[in-house]
């Protein structure tokens, strides 16, 4: 319950008590100003837990969430050697409640070491969802420890809910494969899952019931609107040039090739 919810709640015992306490205290409390106290505490409990209960059962739960970037990009790189591969993170949100003082803390677990693996994001408020059409999420641009074969962690804590969350990527030769999977601390049921068909996860992870197709935008026109842009995204085996007229900038896109990581599971042995 929130704290509002709570305010009411208290309010409807107090309102109900005001008559027995006058009475214990020998006081004579009027008959119409009882009944009238008991009848206004009674309306305040019953909407204190009435409304909760109607989000929970109709309309369903408010919670954000990370979604992925389908490609790695450079969003600053000058030249080819300059090339670092990052993964986009965006914040998702649904529901019909603002979430207040929301932190999002984003874990590699590929990474060695802890604290630099570590990105952390703090909101005052987050207002309902889902994002209008065509407003620009709140993202940030991290780079993988091990690009292609990622695993990522998130606790995602709020004044209203406390969430887990676990993003998994790999990859065939030419394509990424996903898996994201979204949790309220403490209940073993999914608020969203999706993965990928040919995406080898853990044993404890849902079996695919969609696609993260569903979940994660679509790639470049994702990336393409977010501030600021990408120079180049690159798939496993293939490289977008973002800015192709820029080459006061940089080079053609194809040059960065062979910066680009490629897939682990289509690496050939030296």
């Amino acid at each position: 319950m929130s704290s509002a919810e709570w305010f009411f709640a208290l309010l409807g015992v107090a309102f109900v008590l005001i008559p027995l306490g006058m009475d214990a205290l020998g006081y004579a409390m009027p008959r119409l100003l009882a009944i009238l106290s008991v009848v206004v505490g009674a309306v305040c409990l019953v909407g204190a837990f009435a409304l909760p209960a109607y989000n929970r059962w109709f309309v369903g739960p408010t919670y954000v969430y990370l979604t992925v970037g389908q490609r790695l990009g450079e969003r600053s790189a000058q030249a080819p050697q300059d090339f670092v591969a990052r993964r986009v993170f965006a914040v998702q949100r649904q529901g019909p409640n603002v979430l207040h003082n929301v932190t999002i803390t984003l874990h590699d677990n590929r990474g060695i070491d802890q604290s630099y693996n570590d990105h952390v994001e703090h909101f005052e408020e987050i207002d309902p969802g889902p994002l209008p059409t065509g407003e620009e999420p709140e993202h940030f641009w991290l780079e993988p420890a091990t690009p292609w074969d990622e695993d990522y962690s998130v606790a995602i804590t709020s004044h209203e809910v406390n969430l887990v969350e676990n993003i998994a990527i790999g990859c065939t030769d030419k394509v990424g494969l996903f898996a994201i999977k979204v949790m309220v601390v403490g209940n073993p049921k999914a608020l969203l899952t999706c993965r990928d068909e040919n995406l080898k996860a853990s044993t404890d992870w849902p079996e695919p019931q969609q696609s993260c197709s569903t979940v994660i935008p679509p790639s470049p026109s994702f990336e393409a609107n977010l501030t600021p842009r990408p120079f180049v995204l690159a798939f496993p085996n293939s490289v977008n040039d973002m800015e192709p007229s820029s080459t006061k900038y940089h080079p053609e896109g194809l040059h960065y090739l062979a910066k680009v990581p490629t897939c682990p599971a289509a690496r050939k042995p030296k």
